[in-house]
């Protein structure tokens, strides 16, 4: 899922009739009825989010293959924990 995907689910997921627009990848809000503490929440999250999913690389991807493949358990298992940090930061929004 790309960064603007995980912002739109955010944006459902804080108030279904919040306004924003991205403006140089910085979100601003249309919006006066969502507590600002709610969008500080919402914003620092999808900053972990990226910063997370920025970190499976190529590389990382590669890693994570089947042994046959040039991939190792601990590719793999670095892989599945990412997912799972990344999951984690989702169900807060």
């Amino acid at each position: 899922m790309n960064t603007l995907e995980t912002t739109r689910q955010a944006i459902i997921a804080i108030d279904r009739t919040a306004r924003f627009n991205i403006i140089e990848g910085e979100i601003h809000w249309i919006s006066e009825e969502i507590p600002q503490e709610q969008i500080q929440t919402a914003i620092l999250t999808l900053k972990e989010i990226h910063s997370l999913e920025s970190q499976v690389t190529n590389r990382r991807m590669r890693e994570a293959a089947s042994d046959g493949a040039g991939g190792s358990a601990e590719g793999r298992e670095w892989l599945a924990n990412q997912n799972n940090l990344i999951s984690a930061e989702r169900v807060k929004l």
